[in-house]
């Protein structure tokens, strides 16, 4: 059986300043759909986390933070997608970090580096947590 998520961007404006955010909880709501069927099928669910990046199209706002520790209504992007997995009893949770590493702390979770994410891209950050792509996985951005 086969899946295929298509997610939205959406473009989100302040001031003259374009943040190409993706609406965080429609997506969360295509996850939500998209790990019960697969929970339905496989148990044992693995997921990475991909937050390595330096958010450098957010500007100011990730100067001083990663992207994934924005705050969208009122807690970070990446503990909105933590809270999802472990709803649904996923619990083998990767995240690969980079940028503001030491920011990034979440107990029950595995870590893995991508320590030159300045010079490279999302998919070096994927092959940071290689050893995790031994079994069906759900890789997301944060």
């Amino acid at each position: 059986m086969n899946f295929t998520i298509k997610a939205i961007s959406i473009n989100f404006y302040q001031g003259n300043i374009c943040f190409p955010l993706i609406n965080w909880f429609r997506i969360l709501i295509l996850l939500s759909v998209f790990l019960l069927i697969w929970k339905i099928i496989k148990d044992n669910m693995k997921v990475i986390i991909l937050a390595a990046g330096m958010g450098n199209r957010l500007l100011h706002l990730t100067s001083n933070t990663p992207k994934c520790k924005l705050r969208v209504y009122g807690k970070p992007i990446i503990e909105h997608q933590l809270d999802v997995f472990r709803s649904f009893g996923v619990y083998d949770i990767s995240i690969v970090k980079g940028f503001m590493k030491e920011q990034i702390n979440y107990p029950d979770t595995k870590s893995y580096y991508n320590d030159d994410y300045k010079d490279n891209n999302i998919l070096a950050s994927l092959f940071c947590a290689e050893e995790e792509l031994n079994d069906d996985v759900l890789v997301t951005y944060s």
